[in-house]
């Protein structure tokens, strides 16, 4: 399940979530501690999140904002109510403006060339779209 990404907004925020850069171990224990092992386990917490469980996406509204360097950060089940559509969006294989938010070109082992941006991009149908999986 590894890069995951979401766009979130709360509050009058934008936050980009990114599973690999945000789930942190002491992130996982708080949200263990508040919401018990099926949402503070790694890939559990992933899985929530894909089915856009409240608690889940509550909770990667919390991490993000942690990752942004927020202070004060109420726990996710202290946070206002909030339509779930306005709160989470996925961020799809290919989207140019977030695919790649250190800057750099992605370099892929397997081939010499570098796609273009005018190159078809294929998809495997036995993925779901929300899923991108980084070739290493």
């Amino acid at each position: 399940m590894a890069g995951l990404r979401w766009r979130l907004s709360y509050d009058g925020h934008e936050y980009t979530f990114d599973a690999e850069r945000d789930i942190t171990v002491s992130g996982l224990r708080k949200i263990k501690e508040w919401y018990g092992p099926e949402l503070g386990r790694n890939l559990s917490f992933q899985n929530a999140l894909l089915q856009q469980d409240p608690e889940a996406v509550l909770c990667a509204v919390w991490l993000a904002r942690r990752a942004a360097g927020e202070a004060n950060i109420p726990e996710p089940n202290q946070m206002d109510d909030a339509p779930m559509n306005d709160l989470v969006q996925f961020i799809q294989p290919g989207d140019v403006e977030d695919e790649n938010p250190t800057g750099g070109e992605e370099q892929t082992p397997d081939s010499t060339e570098t796609p273009t941006s005018s190159e078809p991009q294929t998809s495997d149908s036995s993925q779901p779209s929300a899923i991108s999986t980084p070739e290493t």
